[in-house]
């Protein structure tokens, strides 16, 4: 087929773009058939079908520029895909769209609620009329999440996928401020938190969490840096119960009663190793965690339904808790 030149590019609307996708996907189906055959299968004239083959021609090689509301630029790559989404596709799409706004992930989400519309706008009036019912049946819900500023979380995935160094000014829970550079590893969304895992300067380039909320101020160096080799979260957080990774080897045991039992054996718990039903509604966790703080404060969650068994350590901060957290009720000056 050839391509009247001289044909302006078509507005960039839904119908169009549910008619771009149909064109695809009889050119890809039928590639030797007349233009006038499939201008008269799509009810178009063939000076729209024209236009439609010069946007496609163009759009794989097509970029996006923008700037965020602090003037820094950035560009991304697009192609134009007919892909052949199912159901079941969707429904993932859809809960990926849900989850991230549920998390505070504005940017993200925005991005990918932008995604989401595209590939609607081409799809049948039958999975359109579906998706709307899934929108109103399926969603997120927590009782909190981080205050993570979208400028932040954007400028910080940026950085990661481009490996750029960047100089950030963090805030410790206690106050302090502190600058230094970093080279971002990974950034992970972990119990409802956004943190960045990075080689820190300030730490001999050894690899630190932040907690992307308290990121204060942010730059990029100009420096680039390679990811290393066979890094992953996975690894690196291997044997940990949450966030922070530690350098020991912890063999916990933790009994739980009641209903709390049961939620326990709802689920499949980081480090777990073991669960032993001990009867009377009793079960026996068993971890294996390099670190004992979060395993802690976990335990604290559950109240007088868990009971620590093991190690010693992790028994005495729970009863030191429990002594300071009498005290604390008993101290009528807060």
């Amino acid at each position: 087929m050839e391509m009247d030149n001289n044909s302006p590019e078509p507005r960039d609307t839904y119908q169009n773009r549910r008619r771009m996708a149909q064109f695809k996907r009889i050119l890809k189906k039928h590639p030797e058939m007349p233009i006038t055959k499939v201008a008269k299968k799509m009810k178009v004239d063939r000076r729209t079908l024209h236009r439609y083959l010069l946007q496609m021609k163009t759009a794989a090689t097509e970029e996006s520029k923008y700037s965020d509301a602090d003037g820094r630029n950035f560009s991304e790559d697009f192609t134009y895909t007919d892909a052949e989404i199912t159901e079941s596709e969707m429904i993932a799409l859809l809960v990926a769209q849900k989850d991230l706004k549920s998390r505070g992930a504005a940017s993200l989400d925005r991005g990918i609620t932008s995604t989401f519309k595209k590939i609607v706008s081409t799809a049948s009036a039958k999975l359109v009329s579906k998706i709307k019912v899934w929108e109103r049946v399926i969603s997120f819900r927590f009782s909190g999440h981080a205050r993570t500023d979208s400028k932040v979380f954007s400028a910080m995935a940026h950085a990661a996928g481009s490996h750029q160094e960047m100089t950030i000014k963090y805030r410790d829970p206690n106050g302090a401020e502190t600058t230094r550079d970093i080279h971002l590893l990974n950034i992970s969304n972990i119990n409802g938190d956004w943190y960045g895992f990075a080689f820190d300067s300030l730490r001999e380039w050894k690899v630190r969490c932040f907690n992307l909320c308290r990121i204060k101020e942010y730059s990029l160096t100009g420096k680039t840096y390679e990811y290393p080799e066979g890094w992953t979260l996975e690894k690196y957080l291997k044997n940990s119960f949450g966030v922070f990774s530690g350098d020991g080897e912890h063999h916990v045991v933790i009994r739980f009663r009641g209903k709390v039992a049961d939620l326990i054996r709802e689920k499949e718990w980081r480090c777990q190793t073991d669960l032993i039903e001990l009867g009377n509604g009793v079960v026996e966790l068993h971890l294996t965690v390099n670190g004992l703080f979060e395993v802690f404060l976990w335990v604290m969650e559950w109240g007088c339904n868990a009971k620590v068994v093991s190690p010693p350590e992790l028994r005495g901060m729970v009863e030191n808790e429990i002594k300071a957290m009498m005290e604390a009720y008993a101290d009528s000056s807060w």
